[in-house]
């Protein structure tokens, strides 16, 4: 076990436009910190496209890669898209955290954010998008 967040999200094809503006803000986002994150197996630069987020903490302070990506594909169940990042804590939590809420931010209607961790556990990463961002993304966290 470890400390994981989660999401559930609608398949489908997101506005590449609306994807876009999301992944802007993530960028800001990453500008902002001085936590280290690197590509998704803990090496390397994060893949942030207009396709794709993902990045994992970086080294010995990685766990798992958070992947979202703008086409969501059901592979069980064809209304809703399970997925989930361990942080177990590390520093990039905060950067996953806020990224989530962002994604949330953007596309409220499809996305549903669930964690180990209390809405007060979310703080520093609302904080972190607020100032990168200019706007403060709500925590909502659903029961897991």
């Amino acid at each position: 076990m470890g400390y994981t967040h989660y999401w559930d999200s609608q398949p489908g094809e997101y506005d590449s436009v609306a994807f876009s503006a999301f992944v802007d803000h993530v960028r800001k986002v990453l500008d902002a910190t001085t936590v280290a994150v690197a590509g998704p197996d803990g090496n390397g630069k994060p893949e942030i496209t207009n396709e794709l987020v993902a990045f994992n903490g970086a080294a010995d302070e990685s766990c798992e890669a958070l992947h979202i990506t703008r086409v969501v594909v059901a592979e069980d169940d064809p209304s809703l898209v399970f997925n989930f990042c361990k942080t177990d804590w590390q520093p990039y939590d905060s950067i996953v955290t806020a990224t989530l809420l962002l994604y949330r931010h953007q596309f409220p209607e499809s996305i549903k954010l669930s964690s180990d961790g209390e809405p007060e556990e979310w703080e520093n990463g609302r904080v972190l998008a607020q100032t990168a961002c200019g706007f403060s993304p709500e925590i909502a966290l659903s029961e897991s």
